[in-house]
């Protein structure tokens, strides 16, 4: 071994990627999305002690009620209080969102680094899989597999994560394809470590910046994806209050009720939205 070689073994230590998050304070966008992200998480666990009605308390004498001080978003079809049922909702659709997102980043950030480091054949055909995954869009892909295995949380979970996770892998790889080289991994190479350690060890902490990035990402890739396929039927059941069952129940009353969709809706647009919202400010954080 060179004197080169052996100081580049010794003497390079590995950088570290920050997110800045003393930076991300100062970002309007970033802090209202995380308080709106941060607002339903907190509703999707103490509902039961914010709601005024049971969302699952049906009173046919108060059907199709319009928003009024009695019900702040009205009743609907059935009586149910629909502030009650909004809030309510939150809990399916961050119960199954949250892990499929998880769940892709996981799969999408192990491909992603095998492709990237490994290269080759490897990288070939992982990334030929993952383009045949992409060639389906996610609403359809989700509906085939749904179609095939029946629905359930867990089917849920498996299907929005398989379908996101080629977009991470993607990234992933990029990421990992611009680390290869620096100096600290052939550091690693010459002091004899495997592999996997240095995918791990060394690479994984330098990309992980861009990992947290594409998990906010995924989150609300996730949440859309999972009231989008409740609104199909394939998703939670009645008589669930998610917000993605209610707007496919209530769009018959649009016209005469438009309040049984709207505050859903309106809901679930604000999730959404608070998610980017995050992922874009880490994203520019990134970026800088």
């Amino acid at each position: 071994m060179s004197a080169h070689q052996w100081q580049a073994a010794v003497g390079t230590w590995p950088r570290r990627s920050s997110l800045g998050v003393r930076g991300l304070g100062r970002s309007p966008a970033f802090l209202i999305g995380a308080a709106v992200l941060l607002f339903w998480v907190v509703d999707a666990v103490a509902w039961p002690l914010l709601v005024p009605y049971d969302p699952q308390a049906v009173a046919p004498a108060e059907t199709l009620q319009a928003p009024s001080a009695e019900h702040w978003f009205g009743t609907d079809d059935l009586g149910r209080d629909v502030f009650s049922r909004v809030l309510a909702g939150a809990t399916s659709v961050l119960t199954v969102a949250p892990a499929a997102a998880l769940l892709a980043v996981a799969v999408g950030v192990a491909i992603g680094l095998a492709a990237g480091y490994l290269g080759g054949a490897i990288d070939e055909v992982l990334m030929r899989v993952t383009d045949a995954l992409l060639a389906f869009p996610l609403v359809v892909g989700a509906v085939l597999v749904l179609a095939v295995t029946g629905v359930s949380r867990l089917h849920l979970v498996v299907v929005i994560a398989l379908v996101l996770a080629p977009l991470t892998a993607r990234t992933v790889r990029a990421a990992v394809r611009n680390e290869r080289e620096r100096e600290y991994v052939e550091a690693a190479r010459l002091r004899g470590d495997s592999g996997a350690y240095i995918m791990v060890a060394e690479i994984l902490p330098n990309v992980a910046a861009i990992v947290v990035a594409e998990s906010t990402t995924r989150l609300a890739a996730a949440i859309f994806a999972a009231s989008t396929l409740s609104f199909l039927g394939l998703g939670i059941e009645q008589p669930s209050p998610d917000w993605g069952l209610s707007v496919a129940l209530g769009r018959v009353f649009l016209q005469t009720a438009p309040w049984i969709v709207l505050f859903p809706a309106l809901a679930l647009a604000t999730l959404v939205v608070g998610a980017t919202a995050v992922a874009d400010g880490l994203r520019l954080r990134i970026e800088r």
